[in-house]
């Protein structure tokens, strides 16, 4: 039996995304995904940006709305970690209220 592992995901601008020299640790499987998700939901053309402690940032781009933003992916060994889970999605949702130049927007 194939055992499904759940990736969780929030997008930014990408004009916020500071590129970080490191490797790729999601696979072509891990990464398909949530790229069938953000197919459904208008974005495309998905690039690589870095990875963090948590997660790694991709480049990717709205079709419809003609803009690049970034999504963050947190990395499948973290996803089974209630409390990181929880912090990564508490994080976007406390993101999601603030609007300031210096902390990202969060849309999605």
């Amino acid at each position: 039996m194939t055992k499904t592992r759940q990736i969780k995901q929030k997008i930014i601008p990408i004009e916020d995304v500071k590129s970080v020299q490191s490797k790729r640790v999601l696979n072509d499987d891990e990464l398909k995904l949530f790229k069938d998700d953000l197919l459904k939901k208008g974005y495309d053309n998905l690039h690589y940006e870095g990875t963090g402690n948590w997660g790694e940032v991709y480049r990717i781009y709205h079709k419809d709305l003609r803009c690049e933003r970034a999504v963050k992916i947190l990395l499948p060994k973290h996803a089974s970690n209630k409390i990181i889970s929880e912090n990564f999605l508490g994080e976007a949702k406390k993101m999601i209220k603030l609007t300031t130049n210096h902390i990202v927007n969060i849309f999605d």
